[in-house]
């Protein structure tokens, strides 16, 4: 019941967002009207903790489901979705505040999707961990684990289009 996406290459995926965090700060007097990249990187630094807390929970799940944990890894896949959620809801408001179609409103949209695709390849590594320890399905939970899979590998997907937007 091994899944083909290891720890490293989670955090690899989802931690690089961190990375883009690095935004800087000018001070002066006057007001220096931002990129997009410097918007979209200011709200990243200010959600940082909470992405982090969701890579390490996702993580930690699929290490707990690897290792037959399954009591462990519901709780953690629950945090994950959770936090996933949260960052998703957070990203939701930022986009509200600027106008469609404007090109950090597209940033800020294509991450929300990386995240609402994370909380759902959670879930479901959620609902694969509960057929397992709960109801002693194999097959069920080997089918919610391909339903993450699809879902993770579109999340995947997603934060390189984010990357590529938010470096032109």
């Amino acid at each position: 019941m091994t899944d083909h996406y290891t720890r490293r290459e989670t955090l690899a995926v989802t931690g690089s967002t961190l990375l883009l965090a690095g935004c800087t700060s000018e001070s002066s007097s006057e007001k220096v009207e931002q990129s997009p990249s410097e918007i979209v990187n200011a709200w990243l630094n200010e959600h940082e903790s909470t992405e982090q807390d969701a890579v390490e929970q996702y993580s930690a799940g699929n290490e707990a489901l690897e290792a037959g944990d399954y009591s462990s890894a519901i709780v953690l896949f629950e945090r994950a979705t959770n936090k996933y959620e949260s960052l998703e809801k957070a990203v939701g408001d930022e986009t509200r505040n600027h106008e469609n179609g404007s090109e950090v409103w597209e940033i800020l949209s294509t991450l929300g999707q990386y995240y609402a695709f994370m909380r759902r390849a959670a879930t479901w590594r959620y609902s694969a961990a509960y057929e397992r320890s709960v109801n002693d399905d194999p097959a069920a939970s080997t089918e919610a684990l391909e339903t993450s899979n699809a879902r993770f590998e579109r999340a995947e997907e997603l934060k390189k289009e984010f990357q590529v937007m938010l470096d032109e």
